[in-house]
């Protein structure tokens, strides 16, 4: 597969969209982060309220991105009610990071995890496996849900001609 195929052209291949969420994850993220930071340091925001409002404008460019250029159809036709699909997912998401952050936590609580190494970095550690964990299940559910490829659909016999 060349390099054209790969990064510019629309895909049903699981593989090349996995690889692409990966990238506007990341995008998404850094805009969550960065406009999070910058209202908490530069307007002295409330971290909760500026957590929020990067957690939205992520979520945003995270399905413009999505919509655009990782997955191929969406299986919902008006782009309003598969916005409302992607966030209800992407919330759903929020609250399982949130749980398994709880999760971990009490985790990070038993005897093993005193070393210094979990002491300081404990915070970290849980936020990264969250995000992986809250990743997978992201795609898979948007995947299976919003942009499964049905190849019994009108739209998709043209596309294959």
């Amino acid at each position: 597969m060349g390099f054209k195929k790969a990064v510019l052209e629309k895909s049903d291949s699981t593989k090349i969209q996995f690889l692409r969420s990966l990238v506007v994850g990341g995008i998404a993220t850094g805009v969550d982060v960065g406009i999070a930071m910058l209202l908490i340091y530069g307007f002295s925001v409330n971290e909760q309220l500026a957590a929020a409002i990067g957690f939205t404008f992520g979520l945003v460019v995270n399905y413009l991105l999505s919509a655009l250029w990782v997955f191929r159809k969406s299986q919902v036709t008006n782009r309003f009610g598969e916005f409302v699909v992607f966030t209800i997912i992407g919330l759903i998401g929020l609250g399982l990071k949130v749980g398994l952050i709880t999760l971990f936590v009490r985790w990070m609580e038993m005897p093993f995890f005193d070393a210094w190494f979990f002491t300081n970095l404990n915070e970290l550690i849980r936020n990264i496996a969250a995000t992986m964990i809250v990743f997978i299940f992201n795609f898979a559910a948007r995947k299976l849900v919003l942009y499964r490829y049905n190849p019994e659909k009108e739209e998709n016999k043209e596309i294959e001609k």
